[in-house]
């Protein structure tokens, strides 16, 4: 997890050179970084970006007022903010409509970006059949899921009292190794659907943003 991601504030990373130094930055919806770093361009030596992610290369002699100054901008322009990381999400529909058609119909709005980003879903109650850590450190978290309201397309029973087996979906979750020894029967998942390519064969794959427990409340039966 990045620093940004971890506290939810901008955050500037600089790589120290012989007479110059190289920024890196990362922000949040409530601070434009680009727009910051314009009020202190005269002690820039070139910069760019975009709202949330920019750089820029910056003389030595000119970082202790760099740091001193940005610092104050960021101070006051989050003033009297509650500052929390949210998701927006675009549509929640069942686990179990996620299928080729979809993606397809969603690849439509390729190319996605900054400006056009892919669409977040959400499903609800959601059953965790399958997980392990990836990663060289098991920082990241791999699943499998399926659809697990009692009357949803999950291992719960067809509409006829027989079991309704559901080929279950790979999933991905970046830096959210965390959750594997604490995992709740049921999840809702917010995620991006994306296609994996391994080994010679092609699968959707959900890219998991963000999840929870699921409520006792949320449940249709």
């Amino acid at each position: 997890m990045c620093i940004r991601d971890r506290h939810y504030r901008p955050a500037i990373i600089m790589e120290h050179g012989a007479h110059e130094s190289r920024g890196s930055c990362r922000s949040i919806p409530e601070f434009h970084i680009t727009d910051a770093l314009d009020e202190v361009a005269d002690l820039l030596v070139r910069h760019g970006g975009h709202a949330q992610a920019a750089g820029f290369t910056i003389r030595n002699d000119d970082v202790a007022e760099f740091i001193a100054r940005i610092s104050d901008i960021a101070a006051d322009r989050l003033a009297g903010q509650e500052l929390r990381s949210s998701l927006e999400i675009d549509v929640e529909l069942p686990l179990g409509d996620v299928d080729w058609a979809l993606q397809e119909t969603l690849a439509r709005l390729e190319p996605t970006g900054y400006s056009n980003p892919a669409p977040l879903l959400l499903s609800r109650a959601v059953q965790v059949v399958g997980h392990r850590t990836v990663g060289g450190d098991g920082s990241h978290l791999q699943l499998h899921l399926v659809d697990g309201r009692p009357n949803g397309n999950g291992p719960g029973h067809s509409r006829y009292g027989r079991p309704a087996p559901q080929q279950a979906l790979p999933a991905i979750a970046f830096r959210q190794g965390q959750w594997a020894g604490c995992l709740p029967p049921l999840v809702d998942v917010a995620y991006r659907i994306g296609v994996n390519h391994w080994q010679g064969t092609t699968n959707l794959q959900l890219v998991i943003e963000d999840m929870r427990p699921t409520e006792q409340e949320s449940i249709q039966l």
